[in-house]
């Protein structure tokens, strides 16, 4: 284990859209990263987006491996000795009635958006509280309030990380730690326009990715004015 100057961060669906842009900021900010997706190709092109200093770490791994997923926190500790900031953003969204929505899709559905986070989070927690300190942001949605028609189980999903975000708080706020949830509208990425056309929602209507990072990185980094354990609403324009 190598003790780092930097601080260090996990950025989970670090392969495209918003996880790259998240990676982005937090590279320009001076953090050493742990970049995690399934793809390491799209891993790969993140990282290059990255140059210099500090480093960024590829860790191909599928959080709905909950063992994969808490040995992406064990190493980021193994390679940088330190973890500062954990973003959960890896998603997935089908969208499907919840009629039609088998136990396999509903277990998936909750696995990406809920137990692979929750599995990392627990982990993240018991580095964060010996050092006194960190952050852990996850990626909802507004689905998780009010979701569209097909959304409804990966709203449900979304909706028990917000609540975790605000029991984190509660729990361990005294000892150093700051969690949110950032839950924005539709957001331009793939996985949108994979269940969305732009004929029925066009891109002048979503979010930018970018929009959506800034939001996140500044609420990991303390720099927004919402209570410790808020979800944070990010609507369409």
């Amino acid at each position: 284990m190598t003790q780092i100057g930097s601080p260090a961060a996990i950025v989970t669906g670090a392969g495209s859209g918003i996880g790259r842009e998240i990676a982005k900021l937090l590279h320009g900010e001076g953090y050493a990263l742990v970049l995690v997706g399934r793809r390491r190709e799209a891993l790969d092109d993140t990282a290059r987006s990255l140059p210099g200093e500090p480093q960024a770490a590829v860790h191909p791994a599928d959080v709905t491996d909950l063992k994969a997923a808490r040995g992406v926190v064990d190493a980021a500790v193994d390679r940088f000795g330190r973890l500062d900031v954990l973003v959960n953003n890896a998603g997935y969204a089908p969208m499907i009635p919840v009629h039609e929505t088998g136990d396999d899709e509903a277990t998936r559905i909750f696995a990406i958006n809920a137990m692979g986070p929750i599995a990392m989070t627990r982990v993240a927690l018991g580095v964060m509280l010996k050092r006194g300190s960190g952050s852990i942001v996850t990626t909802t949605s507004v689905a998780a309030d009010d979701p569209f028609p097909g959304l409804s189980v990966y709203g449900a999903a979304k909706a028990a990380m917000n609540t975790l975000s605000k029991g984190i708080a509660n729990e361990y706020a005294e000892q150093g730690i700051r969690a949110f949830a950032v839950a924005p509208g539709a957001v331009e990425t793939q996985m949108l326009r994979a269940i969305v056309p732009e004929d029925v929602m066009p891109a002048s209507a979503t979010l930018s990715p970018e929009e959506v990072a800034m939001v996140i990185v500044d609420a990991a980094l303390g720099r927004r004015d919402e209570p410790n354990g808020s979800t944070i609403t990010v609507p369409n324009r």
